[in-house]
């Protein structure tokens, strides 16, 4: 039962990551972050850097306000990094938690990102969905733990565009 709500959280994240895609691109911030079904944490990382953890706490307080938040969808594709000590402190803080988390990891996720969801993923904090990841110096290729099949290509043109046909294959 708690693998299908993670599952749908995972769903809601993608279809969150679509639409919150479109929001200025020029933002510095670490993370975007959006409620769910009013119960829901979407917080999308574009970069795996300094202060990561603290933006992510910052985020969960906010939405935390409003809503009593019962799980997270942290998405980690196209994401990328070096920062090693961020990927730490950020894996603690999910580890903490103890509440439901869905990461989301594609092709394009990749240097300190792919780190952080292999940390998860090994200390069993969450499920990993979409399609694998290349390794890094720091971590292993990773596959999911329910793959969702979907291009590269495609799945980039759906977060700058949610209405967007995606080409056949």
């Amino acid at each position: 039962r708690r693998s299908l709500w993670i599952f749908v959280m995972a769903l809601a994240g993608l279809l969150a990551a679509q639409i919150s895609s479109r929001a200025d691109t020029t933002d510095t911030a670490l993370v975007k972050s959006t409620v769910l079904e009013s119960n829901v944490a979407y917080l999308r990382v574009g970069q795996v850097g300094k202060n990561l953890a603290d933006e992510i706490r910052a985020a969960q307080s906010t939405m935390a306000i409003s809503n009593k938040i019962a799980g997270t969808v942290l998405d980690l594709r196209f994401a990328g990094g070096d920062d090693v000590e961020a990927t730490k402190t950020t894996a603690n803080l999910f580890a903490a938690k103890k509440l439901p988390l869905a990461i989301l990891v594609n092709g394009g996720t990749r240097g300190e990102a792919v780190a952080l969801a292999a940390m998860l993923h090994e200390a069993h904090a969450g499920l990993v969905f979409g399609s694998a990841t290349q390794g890094t110096k720091t971590a292993g290729p990773i596959q999911p733990d329910i793959a969702i099949k979907a291009g590269l290509d495609d799945e980039g043109t759906l977060m700058e565009n949610p209405y967007a046909t995606p080409a056949p294959n």
